[in-house]
């Protein structure tokens, strides 16, 4: 027997199944400036309630705290005409550890805003202020905001003052913003609209395999000339990939540039990084490419219509791996060379660099060489065509820097990194 089945009911049943609406996550408050939104006191506890996807407000004032978060999440400043902003800063007992690095080196973070293991959290119109630290040593390394196997974005940003105690020298904390990778994890996160200022080691650092960072429109500015660190404005680092554009850095300058050279925009270890329309200004090295042998390659970069000016020591961009294009820089002020070459670095396959390099339509006013080639990456190995030189002392030279600055023996005395024996010029990488 067969039992007839309403056609209207059955397609009501299906409609109802098919048009269930799902509600929206839910908006919460810190502090009491909106109403409507359930009120916490702090953004922790704001983020411990929350449900993935939720958006979190926070209301002008100053929040002593260290923030974790796992899922995705909206963290957004809310602007008031007359309030200073929503600020994080340091608890009144200090910063303390609260996780690790996922590198070779696994050292002890203490992260402001930490954000692991999560994806689709974005941090908004927020200032992560490292005042009063209290870290009084070179551990654990002090960071603003740190991704962990997390993806996101930082827009309209300001993460400032991740600076040591006094008299640290040579520590390698003091991190604005870091984004890491590890374990077989991804990390995507891309940085715009923001400012990073006043840090200690690095202003903004992707590193490892995995990572894919963005740094689009956003200011990167040291502290200056220093005699404790080689700070770095932006780092792509052991197998990281991603981009800088339309940004500015300035200002990362080293006393003991013999030992290590501070660089605005470095690239060490990670392959085909795009660096485009970016204003470098006041470093030792305004951009610099360094394949670091079996931790990876810097070779395939792009550096195209960037101003680079003000080099102190060394050179506007130096590239110390392969088949790189330099194109459209206007390059001036550099002590050394407008563009260097370098033969010293190894690529994973044993491969040594300063060959297969484009180097074309680039303007170099007043430098002490317009391009440079040493250590066996000789002009023919690379193609270097219509560019202009203005107030340079010659336009192509073979040799490891200018007479005028040092001898060669002096400057190839061991400090070389990356395994390809002795260099001129040592970077100083996070990792």
């Amino acid at each position: 027997m067969f039992r007839k089945i309403s056609l209207s009911l059955a397609v009501a049943a299906v409609t109802t199944l098919c048009f269930a609406k799902t509600p929206p996550p839910p908006t919460l408050e810190v502090g009491t400036c909106l109403s409507g939104y359930t009120h916490f006191n702090t953004i922790q506890d704001a983020v411990n309630a929350a449900p993935a996807g939720a958006t979190i407000l926070v209301c002008p004032g100053t929040y002593p705290e260290q923030v974790t978060i796992t899922e995705a999440l909206t963290l957004k400043g809310v602007t008031l005409a007359t309030a200073s902003g929503a600020r994080i800063v340091p608890p009144e007992a200090g910063v303390v550890q609260n996780a690790t690095s996922l590198s070779p080196s696994v050292a002890p973070y203490a992260a402001q805003v930490l954000i692991e293991n999560a994806k689709n959290v974005t941090l908004t119109n927020l200032t992560v202020d490292g005042t009063n630290d209290l870290i009084q040593g070179c551990s654990p390394y002090l960071i603003g905001v740190l991704f962990q196997n997390a993806s996101g974005a930082l827009s309209e940003m300001a993460v400032v003052n991740q600076i040591l105690g006094p008299g640290l020298t040579g520590c390698q904390g003091g991190l604005a913003v870091l984004v890491q990778s590890g374990g077989g994890g991804t990390s995507k996160v891309d940085v715009a609209d923001s400012v990073v200022q006043n840090f200690a080691k690095n202003g903004i650092t992707g590193s490892e395999v995995g990572t894919k960072l963005t740094v689009e429109r956003t200011s990167v500015v040291g502290i200056g000339l220093t005699p404790y660190v080689a700070q770095n404005g932006v780092e792509f680092g052991f197998g990281a990939t991603g981009s800088i554009t339309d940004s500015t850095v300035a200002d990362v300058a080293y006393t003991l540039p013999e030992v290590a050279a501070s660089v605005g925009i470095l690239l060490v270890g990670s392959p085909s990084v795009t660096v485009k329309n970016n204003v470098v200004t006041d470093t030792e090295t305004g951009i610099y490419t360094y394949s670091e042998g079996t931790d990876g390659s810097a070779s395939g970069a792009t550096i195209t219509n960037n101003e680079i000016s003000s080099t102190h020591t060394w050179d506007g961009i130096a590239l110390c791996s392969n088949n790189n294009t330099v194109t459209g820089n206007s390059i001036s002020a550099s002590d050394e060379s407008g563009v260097f070459v370098g033969g010293f670095c190894l690529e994973p396959n044993g491969a040594a660099s300063g060959t297969g390099n484009k180097i074309k339509n680039n303007v170099i006013n007043r430098a002490c060489a317009g391009l440079m080639f040493s250590f066996g990456a000789v002009p023919g190995a690379n193609t270097a065509a219509s560019n202009s030189f203005f107030n340079t002392d010659t336009t192509v030279l073979v040799a490891d820097s200018c007479p005028a600055v040092a001898p060669l023996a002096a400057l190839a005395v061991n400090v070389g990194g990356g395994g390809g024996g002795g260099s001129r010029l040592q970077v100083s990488p996070v990792r």
